[in-house]
């Protein structure tokens, strides 16, 4: 499941996971303590391709969560 992502996606998950639901605007707020100097716009491409393989989903109005089979169930 994970273990094709790229360090930021995987880093990503983890922080959806600690904080879900939870917007772009708060994860790029998140990713700087880690060391990456991330815009909201690579964020939000970043979560549609995790979306995309199903690691992750919308929640209207409020953010990201993942789903089952980004929790690897």
């Amino acid at each position: 499941m994970e273990r094709d992502l790229d360090e930021r996606a995987y880093d990503l998950l983890r922080l959806i996971d600690r904080h879900e639901p939870i917007g772009s605007i708060r994860l790029e707020e998140l990713m700087k303590p880690h060391g990456y100097a991330i815009q909201g716009r690579t964020i939000r491409i970043t979560l549609s391709h995790l979306d995309e393989r199903g690691l992750t989903e919308k929640v209207p109005r409020e953010g990201r969560r993942r789903t089952p089979a980004g929790r690897g169930g």
